[in-house]
């Protein structure tokens, strides 16, 4: 939902001082050399904190509409030293500018169901399917489907049995699911093409 053009409703926000840092990563199973998409990536403190595990070989694309969020991402990883983050301005929907097949992980943080509520969400698998390697994971972050807060009103929350049925639909295969915080779960699918 776009609050004002080309600002999200969300931008700004982020789950991730919500999460068990270490359960979250060690689950992502990043190895230095991997490609990893952070698909609505805000801030950016996903993809930074996953720049040391892929590594100075490795590649990470952090993808947003939100152009003042990427510009501040820009001037972290600048401050940082870190020369594996690539941004990019794309909305949900939209063709990524990315290779088909290059993809080794591409994770969704407390977006998803902002996607399934705009109702984007089709058109952003078949995209994520077109650029994840054969066998590639999808990492979803959702707030559990409780009131809260934290995180978005209890109608927009997705269930972990409603991922996996959504998953499933489009092509995808469920690997796990697992409690990474006090408020999230972190789902994860391969691509079965």
């Amino acid at each position: 939902m776009i609050a004002e053009e080309g600002i999200p409703t969300s931008a700004g926000l982020s789950s991730f001082n919500l999460l068990n840092e270490q359960k979250f990563f060690n689950a992502l199973a990043l190895k230095p050399g991997m490609t990893f998409l952070d698909f609505g990536c805000g801030l950016g403190n996903y993809s930074i904190s996953a720049s040391p595990y892929v590594g100075e070989g490795g590649k990470i694309y952090a993808v947003d509409l939100w152009e003042e969020g990427l510009e501040t991402l820009e001037v972290r990883t600048a401050m940082a030293g870190l020369d594996n983050i690539q941004t990019s301005v794309c909305g949900a929907g939209d063709k990524l500018l990315i290779e088909d097949q290059s993809v080794d992980l591409c994770l969704m943080a407390t977006v998803l169901h902002i996607l399934v509520y705009e109702k984007v969400i089709n058109d952003t698998l078949h995209e994520i399917k077109r650029v994840l390697k054969p066998g590639g994971i999808v990492a979803i972050v959702e707030f559990y489907k409780k009131q809260g807060p934290p995180g978005p009103p209890l109608s927009w929350r997705l269930s972990p049995s409603e991922l996996q049925e959504m998953f499933i639909g489009a092509g995808f295969r469920g690997t796990a699911t697992l409690k990474v915080g006090l408020h999230n779960y972190l789902s994860l699918f391969s691509s079965t093409q």
